[in-house]
């Protein structure tokens, strides 16, 4: 019998079973630096389309850290806000914590119309944010 032993966990991304609709968005926040995402639904048309995503290494990353990420993306986000058609939903990006969780979940919410055309803006901030070209 082995004991329980604590031991250095690494990010990997892995395939998972998604809404074919909200596929290539889920897809793309999974290769931004340091994000990964954990739930996700493509909406309907009354519920907005919905995405949880973790940001930076468990445990050693702060609320700072994620908070900062997520003001750059809001900032290139919202410049580009104009493009999007929202057909009545509200577009949103925050942050949620809940129970003993050490750092914030990122949930975006989004028209699940819009998903092609928040996709396209969502790769337009990863080039800008790989190349500091955001804000920080």
């Amino acid at each position: 019998m082995t004991s329980l032993q604590s031991h250095k966990q690494v990010p990997c991304k892995v395939t998972a079973y998604v809404d074919e609709g909200i596929k290539k968005l889920v897809e793309l926040l999974n290769t931004f630096d340091k994000v990964w995402t954990f739930d996700s639904c493509q909406g309907n048309k009354k519920e907005a389309a919905s995405i949880f995503c973790g940001y930076g290494e468990s445990q050693t990353t702060s609320c700072q850290e994620v908070c900062q990420f997520v003001c750059r993306l809001v900032a290139f986000f919202s410049m580009h806000i104009d493009s999007i058609d929202c057909a009545g939903y509200n577009i949103h990006i925050s942050l949620e914590w809940w129970g003993s969780k050490k750092e914030p979940s990122i949930l975006i919410k989004i028209p699940p119309n819009s998903i092609d055309e928040v996709t396209n803006i969502f790769a337009c901030a990863k080039r800008q944010l790989e190349n500091g070209n955001v804000d920080k």
